[in-house]
C-alpha cells in the first residue's frame, strides 16, 4: 500500500537470569510520497507459514494491537517554520482535496484548518493581526495524544481559524511567533487569509 523504505535500527539485549536472554531487532520505516499534514495508519504485522506436518494453518497477528497514527510534519529540508496553506484561500475546495472537513457532513467555519510545520517538539504558538492583537495562543506538545485539539503530528499544529473570543478570524496578513519551551528558539513569521 505505501512506498517505505525499512533499515535495522538498533538492537537491545535483556538478560533475565542465567539461562534467558532476549534480543529486540529495532527497525526504521521511512514512508516516501505521502502528503504532509495528512493522517496515515501504519502496523507491522507477523506472520507465518504454518506447519504442513501437523496441518497448522498460517497464522497473522491482529494489526490492530500495534497500529499507530503518523502525520508527517516535519521538513527535512529546511529548518524555518512552515504555514501550509499560504495564502489560504475561500475560493479553493479544500474538502474536495481532503484537507478540510475530512470526515465528511456538515461544513462548518471550525473545519477550516491552516497547518504549521516543522514546529519544535514542545512549543508556544501565538498567532496576531498586522497591528500586533493576539488572536490565538495554541500550546503544542508533540507527545500528546492522536485527536488532541490543535495538533497535527508530532511536529505540527493547525488552527482552525477560530479566535481566543470564540469569533472567526478575517481577511488579512497575520503574523505568528513560535516560542520552543526545551531551549531559546524563536521564530516569527506571516500568513495571508483570503475569504
Amino acid at each position: 500500500v505505501y512506498d517505505y523504505t525499512v533499515t535495522q535500527d538498533s538492537i537491545e539485549i535483556e538478560t533475565y537470569d542465567s539461562t534467558r536472554t532476549v534480543v529486540f531487532y529495532n527497525y526504521k520505516f521511512v514512508l516516501h510520497n505521502k502528503n504532509y499534514g495528512k493522517e496515515n495508519y501504519i502496523a507491522v504485522t507477523a506472520i507465518d507459514h504454518g506447519d504442513p506436518i501437523t496441518e497448522t494453518p498460517s497464522m497473522q497477528s491482529d494489526p490492530r494491537s500495534n497500529a499507530v497514527s503518523i502525520i508527517p510534519s516535519k521538513l527535512t529540508y529546511t529548518s524555518d517554520i512552515v504555514v501550509f496553506p499560504n495564502p489560504y484561500r475561500d475560493d479553493v475546495d479544500y474538502q474536495a482535496l481532503d484537507w478540510e472537513n475530512i470526515d465528511g457532513g456538515t461544513w462548518f467555519e471550525k473545519d477550516r484548518k491552516i497547518m504549521f510545520m516543522n514546529l519544535p517538539k514542545r512549543c508556544i504558538l501565538k498567532i496576531y493581526t498586522l497591528a500586533g492583537d493576539l488572536v490565538k495562543t495554541i500550546t503544542h506538545n508533540g507527545n500528546a495524544a492522536t485527536g488532541t485539539p490543535y495538533q497535527q503530528g508530532v511536529y505540527g499544529a493547525y488552527w482552525n481559524f477560530i479566535t481566543e473570543n470564540n469569533q472567526a478570524a478575517v481577511s488579512g496578513i497575520y503574523l505568528f511567533s513560535v516560542q520552543d519551551v526545551d531551549s531559546d528558539f524563536e521564530y516569527v513569521g506571516k500568513f495571508v487569509i483570503i475569504k
